[in-house]
C-alpha cells in the first residue's frame, strides 16, 4: 500500500491504472489482468479521475428518448434487473 500512496517510491509523480498495471507487470514481474489491477484500485475506494471518452456529434433527442424508454423497466415486475 505504500507504493500506492507515495508513487515517488516507483518514480512516478503520480498513478494511473495503466501506470501501476505497467509498473506492477514490468517492473515486479507480475503476472495479472488490467481490468484486475482496475477492480483492486476500486475495492480500495480509488476512483477515476480522468474522464472516459465521450463520442461527439451525438443525437441528444434520440439519447432523450432512449432514456424515456428505459425509466420504465426499473418498475416492471415482469423485468428482472
Amino acid at each position: 500500500m505504500d507504493l500506492i500512496r507515495n508513487p515517488q517510491l516507483a518514480g512516478q509523480s503520480r498513478w494511473t491504472a495503466k501506470k501501476f498495471y505497467s509498473h506492477f507487470t514490468d517492473e515486479l514481474s507480475v503476472e495479472i489482468g488490467y481490468i484486475m489491477v482496475v477492480r483492486w484500485f476500486h475495492e480500495r475506494g480509488f476512483a477515476r479521475k480522468v474522464p472516459r471518452f465521450w463520442p461527439d456529434r451525438q443525437d441528444e433527442k434520440s439519447r432523450e428518448a432512449f432514456v424515456q424508454q428505459h425509466k420504465v423497466y426499473p418498475a416492471d415486475p415482469e423485468i428482472d434487473l
